[in-house]
């Protein structure tokens, strides 16, 4: 019986080398949480992926330096998740449209959530409560 291996993964993409995702068989009603692209060139979709989609990042300025972002002229970016936070009307007609989220890493977004699982996890005793060091005893 002959031994079956599973297939090599692709190697990653060298930094600006193409997107990670191409696109060609996304749904219409598609969201894209966009996390990977942090430098400058990089990209985990295509602009024509993109430019197809209504794009809200975290930190618009941020996004436009090192996100996806750095792809679309400043028209083709929408607002960012604190106006639509403010003014969720503006999302509720994109429901059924192809939609990205380009997070650049915003540290509040952590901080945000972080609190929100904390304060439903607290009242019912889930998780387990451990010490965290910011500077390792071993450098």
């Amino acid at each position: 019986m002959a031994r079956r291996t599973a297939p090599r993964p692709s190697p990653p993409l060298p930094i600006g080398k193409g997107p990670f995702l191409n696109g060609a068989r996304l749904k219409t009603h598609t969201h894209i949480h966009a996390i990977g692209a942090d430098l400058p060139g990089q990209a985990e979709n295509p602009s024509a992926v993109l430019k197809d989609a209504f794009v809200c990042p975290d930190h618009v300025e941020q996004a436009m330096r090192e996100g996806e972002c750095q792809q679309l002229a400043p028209e083709d970016i929408g607002p960012s998740t604190l106006d639509l936070a403010s003014d969720p009307s503006l999302a509720e007609p994109l429901r059924f449209s192809r939609t990205a989220f380009d997070s650049t890493g915003f540290t509040l977004e952590d901080h945000a959530a972080f609190d929100l699982f904390y304060d439903f996890a607290h009242p019912f005793g889930i998780g387990q409560s451990i010490r965290l060091e910011s500077v390792p005893s071993d450098a």
